[in-house]
């Protein structure tokens, strides 16, 4: 499953408190079966755990892009 969320820059607003987690309308079954069939799966976290996880996946991402020798036009 992927995990789809826009990052921000750091100077962005910060959530209220007990904002965290999930929102209710991907908690339906209905929407999480419609993010499933994309591939996607509704994961609430907060900001410091999301730019934790996309910090893992630079080096990865990085390297694939290398060994493809892709370049930006």
């Amino acid at each position: 499953m992927h995990r789809r969320r826009l990052p921000a820059p750091e100077r962005a607003a910060r959530p209220w408190p007990g904002r965290h987690g999930t929102p209710p309308a991907l908690r339906t079954d209905d929407m999480r079966a419609r993010l499933a069939q994309q591939g996607s799966e509704p994961v609430g976290s907060s900001p410091e755990e999301f730019a934790a996880f996309i910090a893992t996946r630079i080096p990865k991402w990085a390297e694939l892009v290398r060994i493809s020798g892709a370049t930006v036009e």
